[in-house]
């Protein structure tokens, strides 16, 4: 049996801003020196949909508009992508460094069940709600059995929140702000 990947789940959406890439590059190195730390493979994964029915107007698709397939190459593109721009060496290939997930819909259920820690970008809730934010976050969250840290980027270095206790020593020695 092999060793139960870290997972960094990432929302490579097209509504992705500045401050959204910030805490995916903090998320994924941090998943990486966890992986590393624990001697465990790092998985990078992202879900996207597709309509049943692609946006049309009196029966014509819509000029413009991807295909399924099109679309599932734009978001394996930006994952790959961000996952560079964090530094790391991302393969689509079984065995490589960073392994890389372009997952649609329920796909997602069978990777999150078989990682040791989820990781994911972005601050704690929303304060107005107190639900997790963001549609992919949820999902990723929602078929996790594993411990869930979020990882958010701020001034002065990333900052953790919402670790299991047993890691907040171990990151406080190494230089990282916790807070739990």
């Amino acid at each position: 049996m092999s060793a139960r990947p870290v997972l960094v789940g990432l929302d490579v959406g097209s509504d992705a801003d500045v401050r959204a890439q910030r805490h995916a590059t903090a998320a994924l190195r941090w998943g990486a020196d966890r992986a590393r730390l624990t001697g465990v493979p790092l998985a990078v994964a992202t879900i996207w949909s597709y309509p049943h029915v692609p946006p049309a107007v009196r029966g014509r698709p819509l000029a413009g508009f991807p295909s399924a397939e099109e679309r599932r190459e734009q978001v394996r593109t930006a994952l790959a992508d961000v996952t560079a721009a964090a530094g790391l060496t991302p393969s689509w290939q079984p065995g490589g460094a960073v392994r890389l997930h372009a997952l649609r819909g329920r796909e997602a259920r069978t990777l999150v069940a078989d990682a040791s820690l989820l990781v994911l970008p972005g601050s704690r809730e929303d304060p107005d709600t107190g639900f997790l934010t963001g549609d992919v976050r949820r999902q990723f969250a929602a078929a996790c059995t594993c411990p869930v840290v979020l990882v958010s980027a701020r001034a002065g270095g990333d900052h953790v929140v919402d670790l299991p206790r047993h890691f907040s020593a171990e990151l406080t020695a190494r230089g990282h702000r916790v807070a739990c």
